[in-house]
């Protein structure tokens, strides 16, 4: 599963016609037509924190700044160790929204 995903369909249709009128006179008629969709999903979080793994809260660099040598470690092994969204906390979290009546957390767009 992916949080981000890029489909192109686009196929393009060209008709060409060539006519040699005469030696020194031609004729070069061309049409194309392009039809399709492009679509480009992501997540949204509206109602969560950032899923990212590489969102700069979640960096060690953020931890350093304050001082916080511990978190920073902790931050890097997590990004080293499992640099991807956490799928399981994104369902949970739209589970626990949806039992209590709210909108989900995440939700899966394409625009």
């Amino acid at each position: 599963m992916n949080s981000r995903i890029k489909e192109v369909s686009e196929p393009i249709l060209m008709l060409n016609h060539y006519w040699n009128i005469s030696e020194k006179t031609a004729i070069n008629t061309n049409v194309s037509y392009q039809f399709g969709k492009i679509g480009n999903s992501r997540i949204d979080y509206n109602g969560g924190a950032n899923p990212s793994a590489a969102y700069y809260q979640n960096l060690p660099s953020y931890f350093l700044r304050y001082d916080d040598f511990e978190g920073a470690y902790d931050a890097e092994n997590n990004f080293v160790n499992d640099g991807q969204i956490n799928w399981n906390r994104v369902f949970d979290a739209n589970r626990t929204n949806n039992s209590v009546g709210l909108p989900n957390a995440y939700v899966l767009y394409e625009d």
